[in-house]
């Protein structure tokens, strides 16, 4: 008895190869007929050469189980001669290659017949070594004809057979498919095969079968000298040869006739290939089920077709008659309407007139129709509804669970993680919908929750300041914008005028005209508190003298011509010049007459300044950028600087100011209308805003008084420094 277990990967090319694969098992009145079985593989085949070959596989396995034995030779060679006569065509193409082996397994014996190289071999075992013989030796590659020649042999009990591809050692190599064979049972080594070829993700299509003998269940004993042959090892021959070696290759023509016979389908085959059949088999369960709905699919599309043309021919009828009955063409209004009038008469007749017994079903069917209609509508409306319901549900969680998250995260203070969970749950609350009656109220609810633990985060303070000036007073087409402190006095500066405005401490403000005050775009007081430099935006400078209380030019140079100065400052009495476009800032020392050329102080190429608007330094120099990120560099070298917790983030910020032995960062944003104060290391102390103000655009920070002074909308407001 026979263990037969067979296989096929299908390629990734699936042109480029194609496999046949073919058992049959005899029924009970065919069983000394034995198995038959067949293997093809064909590369670069046409679709009619493939189809040829199948029906050539299945003519064989008609004619051998139903072909009758005579004195000339037995019905498997008589087959092959008469398949041979009239399959020669299938060999005529030049660019592909066909490789087929085909035989039959009568109890131990083996028949078969070979053309081109599959791979083919008996494995069996010799002295407590595992051993092989290849099949296909003494078969010609070249062969005119499609099967030329007959071998027999013995397969003895725990020999295996295995048939694949003729490429298979390409994948899988002949010691491990050996080792695999012959260390597993039929059925796991088919699998371990399968899983190793499929491993290497071929081009080609691979198959094959492996047929095991079971010991000790040989139907038939075998004769002395069969039984002498088995305990020694598997033995080949061809047909009329006498003796029995290994590789003896007797070859046999082919011939004889046969008589024509009616084919009928192969029991069994797989194949990366499915021709059209003669005759239907028994499909697979999964099989049946595509057909079917394939066929569904055709008859809704067709009934489709048809409704949609029905509804265009009576959407059309319908807009002629109304044409006609509306603008009387040809006189043809009383002819639409009469045959309106006729086809409601006749549908009226035939309902009438059909049996009381069609119209109670009738009415039964469309009944079942609306009710059906309507419970279908009904239920997915209720799934919607429940979907709808369980995803309000989980973000409601989500948001509650990030919130105690949070809460957690502050209790910890581990502000950084609370403020990220924060900000999570706050943007889920805000997609939370709010059309249902409780929805918008439970919103409200979270997000005022949320925001409540976010303010703590924001460290915002709401501060009423007090107005000190009002240089509308003075000048009622001011239009102030920079603002500096030098000693007791606070200067303002127009932004095209030469008039600039001195406010006291009383809030009298004293309006004067200097041509070297005209369009100042930065201010900055030394440490000192000797001078205020002006910068004006040629690049040029200028300095206010407290003394004289006048503005004089004073001379500046660039390492470059044409440079754009965005901000100034002055740092152990050297004055520092930013320069965005040059992504670069210059030091310069002072001179009689002003300041000197300047050197490059950045350093590192990698820096990037190209968006800054104002810097400070105590030692190390911040540069504020406009997109909100500040710029941290240490001797020309940028170290890492990030804001932490800040919402909402900088968006357009103009003025940032620090000092040695001052331990925060301000920073002016009038589109926020706020200043917002950092620590040095980027973390956020708190944020000042005020309802007062309309477009806060400059600002000074005064450290010994703890004072900060606001110019917005020509008044002129002071605070006092709470942190």
């Amino acid at each position: 008895m026979f263990e037969i277990q067979e296989f096929f990967i299908e390629g990734r090319k699936k042109k480029q190869s194609h496999v046949l694969i073919h058992i049959s098992e005899p029924s009970e009145e065919d069983s000394e007929k034995g198995y038959f079985f067949a293997f093809c593989e064909i590369t670069n085949g046409t679709i009619a050469q493939i189809e040829h070959l199948q029906s050539v596989i299945n003519d064989l396995e008609s004619g051998y189980y139903e072909g009758v034995n005579n004195k000339e030779g037995g019905v498997f060679e008589e087959t092959l001669s008469y398949i041979n006569r009239r399959t020669h065509t299938v060999l005529d193409e030049k660019n592909n290659n066909i490789h087929c082996f085909v035989g039959i397994l009568i109890e131990n014996k083996l028949t078969f017949t070979v053309h081109n190289k599959p791979f083919a071999q008996v494995i069996y075992k010799k002295n407590n070594s595992w051993n092989s013989i290849d099949l296909t030796q003494g078969y010609d590659e070249g062969s005119t004809q499609l099967f030329s020649a007959i071998t027999e042999g013995t397969i003895r009990p725990h020999d295996y057979f295995f048939l694949g591809s003729p490429s298979i050692t390409s994948v899988l190599p002949e010691n491990t498919l050996h080792s695999i064979i012959t260390t597993n049972n039929t059925l796991k080594a088919i699998a371990s095969i399968e899983a190793h070829i499929k491993q290497q993700k071929p081009d080609n299509a691979f198959g094959g079968m492996l047929i095991h003998q079971q010991p000790n269940k040989v139907t038939q004993k075998p004769s002395s000298n069969t039984k002498e042959k088995l305990t020694k090892e598997p033995t080949l021959k061809k047909k009329g040869a006498q003796r029995n070696t290994f590789f003896t290759c007797l070859q046999q023509t082919l011939s004889g006739q046969t008589k024509k016979r009616n084919y009928t389908n192969p029991q069994q085959k797989r194949s990366n290939y499915h021709a059209k059949k003669r005759n239907q088999q028994t499909r697979p369960l999964s099989e049946q089920v595509l057909i079917t709905t394939g066929k569904t699919l055709v008859f809704l599309g067709t009934l489709l077709f048809l409704s949609i043309k029905h509804i265009l021919f009576f959407t059309g009828s319908v807009l002629r008659n109304t044409y006609l009955i509306t603008t009387n063409h040809g006189g043809q209004r009383g002819i639409v309407i009469d045959n309106i009038k006729q086809t409601f008469q006749d549908k009226k007749r035939t309902i009438h007139e059909l049996p009381l017994l069609s119209k109670v079903l009738f009415l039964l069917t469309l009944s079942f129709t609306i009710i059906f209609i309507c419970s279908i509508s009904y239920i997915r409306f209720q799934e919607e509804r429940a979907a709808k319901k369980q995803q309000y549900a989980q973000q409601i969680s989500s948001i509650k669970d990030k919130k105690s998250a949070a809460e957690a995260s502050l209790i910890y203070e581990n502000d950084d993680k609370a403020f990220t969970l924060l900000q999570e749950a706050l943007t889920l609350a805000t997609a939370l919908p709010d059309s249902r009656k409780g929805e918008k109220e439970k919103k409200n609810q979270l997000l005022e929750s949320i925001n409540s633990l976010l303010d703590k985060q924001r460290k915002i303070t709401d501060i009423s300041p007090t107005q000190i000036a009002d240089i509308a007073q003075a000048n009622t087409k001011a239009q102030a914008i920079q603002l500096a402190k030098i000693n007791d006095t606070l200067i303002a500066f127009d932004t095209n005028e030469s008039y600039y405005y001195e406010i006291q401490n009383n809030g009298t403000v004293r309006q004067k005209d200097d041509a070297a005050a005209a369009q100042v775009i930065a201010v900055n007081t030394p440490k000192e508190n000797d001078k205020v430099i002006l910068l004006k935006d040629a690049g040029t400078v200028a300095e206010y003298n407290p003394t004289s209380k006048s503005i004089s030019s004073k001379e500046i140079f660039y390492p470059l011509s044409n440079t754009q100065i965005a901000g100034l400052f002055i740092y152990n009495k050297r004055l520092y010049t930013l320069n965005p476009v040059e992504n670069q800032i210059y030091k310069h020392n002072e001179t009689q007459t002003g300041y000197d050329k300047g050197t490059s102080w950045i350093q590192s190429l990698e820096t990037d300044i190209t968006k800054g608007v104002s810097l400070a330094i105590d030692g190390n120099v911040y540069v504020l950028q406009s997109n909100g990120s500040i710029t941290k560099l240490t001797k020309g070298k940028e170290e890492s600087f990030t804001i932490h917790n800040l919402d909402p983030v900088l968006t357009s910020p103009t003025y940032l100011w620090t000092y040695n032995e001052v331990p925060h960062l301000y920073i002016l944003e009038p589109k926020q209308k706020r200043i917002v104060v950092l620590d040095k290391t980027g973390n956020l102390v708190t944020q000042y805003t005020s309802d007062m103000w309309n477009n806060p655009v400059s600002m000074v920070v005064d450290q010994d008084t703890q004072k900060i002074f606001i110019l917005d909308s020509n008044k002129v407001y002071s605070f006092t420094i709470t942190q």
